[in-house]
Order: structure tokens, then C-alpha cells, then sequence
């Protein structure tokens, strides 16, 4: 295998309560380091995806080595060359790499796997995304189908997809979280179906997906998301 994907919304929380750190202070160690370490020494192309400011980067940016490449994608110059010369972007920032926010360019993926497939070795291209990439394929395409359909007419077709937040609550107790907090029969909830409720005091909607349940909110609200479902999971809180 030769990549793998690492959801850290909530994986990558604080072990203890979190706290702003102050001058000179240590990182805040992150439960999912191990796992990333783990992942970096077997695959060649490893993307942790998440919320936005759980601390991605900064997980990601402690644990590199100083030979490690970084670049962002938020930089719109460097996203420019991303969309425009992936060949040429991937010859000015080669591995070992880390590229940020990499949903903005799916262009770069094929060639990462060219890459992948000449050379080959574990850790060469580490990814971050504020995205579940199976939520943003054919977005571009699906816009673009929509303009062509309505030309001539006044439209506006906008993707608001970084509007929101999306977390992933996992294990043998995902519905007991959920349950203290949005007023749904998990019991009876198929796996695939979309529920639209409240989380607490906020709009959501949820599905059930493999072990455990994908949760999407408004991104103004994802901090105060976040500390619901920590809270509700906390050891010792079980229904």
C-alpha cells in the first residue's frame, strides 16, 4: 500500500483539558501522534483530514524532520501553480513534503502517484485537508455541468462546501455520544441515511457510515461542535 488517510477531528485533541499554551511552552501532546508516526514509516503518501484549526498542521509541522519541505496552499500564488503546472509545483517543493490545505488543488494527486509509482519511499508526501475528499469529488465538474445546463440564463452556482465542519464519531459507542446530544432514534437509523436535527443548541445533520457516524455543522459553530462531542465521549460520562 502506498498512502493512507488519517481522520484527526477528533483523534487529534489534547489529552488533557485544552488550554492556550503560554510563552515558551511545550506542544500540548496530541493522541494521534503515534498513529501518524506509525502511518509516515510504512506509506508514501499520508493525508490527515479534519476541521479546520483542530491542529493539523501543527501536528504534522512537529513531527518533520528540517529537510522536510512545507507549503501551503492557502498562499494564492503557490495555489495558482498548483492548478496550473502540477508537474512543475511538484519540482519546486519535492519530497519529503508537506503540503497544506491540499483539497484546493486535486490536480497535484495525480502526479503525487506518478511520483509515488517512480520512487516509492514511505513519507515522501504527507497531505492535510479541512475536507473529506469523498465529499469533494466532482465538485469542480458538477458546477461546471450546472453552467453549461443554465447558459443564457441568470444563475449563480457557488461550492459553499467550506461553509461547514465535518467530524467523525467512531467506535463501539458513536450513537451513545450522539445520543446526549441530538434528540434522534439512532436505533432506527439506516446506514446511509442523512438526518437533519440539532446538536445541543446548533443545526447538524448526520449519517451512519461503517463503525460510526459522520456529523456536519456551519463552521461557525465548529469549535463549539467540537466541544460538545469531546465532552459527551469523555471517559466516565457512558450512558
Amino acid at each position: 500500500q502506498t498512502s493512507c488517510i488519517l481522520d484527526t477531528t477528533l483523534a487529534s485533541m489534547p489529552t488533557t483539558r485544552r488550554r492556550r499554551p503560554g510563552p515558551g511552552s511545550s506542544p500540548v501532546p496530541r493522541l494521534a501522534t503515534r498513529r501518524v508516526a506509525a502511518a509516515a514509516r510504512q506509506f508514501a503518501v499520508l493525508l490527515v483530514t479534519g476541521a479546520r484549526q483542530v491542529g493539523k498542521t501543527t501536528l504534522l509541522r512537529s513531527m518533520a524532520a528540517a529537510s522536510r519541505h512545507y507549503v501551503t496552499l492557502d498562499d494564492p500564488l503557490v495555489l495558482r501553480l498548483a492548478r496550473d503546472d502540477p508537474a512543475l509545483f511538484l519540482q519546486t517543493y519535492p519530497p519529503p513534503v508537506l503540503i497544506d490545505e491540499v483539497q484546493y488543488a486535486p490536480q497535484i494527486l495525480p502526479h503525487i502517484k506518478m511520483a509515488v509509482d517512480a520512487r516509492g519511499k514511505p513519507g515522501d508526501f504527507w497531505l492535510t485537508g479541512s475536507q473529506p475528499f469523498h465529499l469533494m469529488q466532482g465538485v469542480a465538474e458538477s458546477l461546471a455541468g450546472i453552467g453549461r445546463a443554465l447558459q443564457g440564463q441568470h444563475h449563480l452556482a457557488v461550492d459553499v462546501s467550506d461553509a461547514r465542519a465535518v467530524f467523525r464519531v467512531e467506535g463501539p459507542l458513536a450513537a451513545d455520544v450522539l445520543r446526549k446530544l441530538a434528540p434522534v432514534d439512532f436505533d432506527r437509523l439506516e446506514p446511509g441515511e442523512l438526518r437533519r436535527s440539532r446538536l445541543a443548541q446548533v443545526p447538524a445533520a448526520f449519517w451512519k457510515q461503517n463503525d460510526g457516524y459522520t456529523v456536519v455543522c456551519f463552521r461557525s459553530v465548529a469549535e463549539y461542535v467540537m466541544g460538545l462531542l469531546c465532552n459527551a465521549a469523555a471517559l466516565g460520562s457512558e450512558l
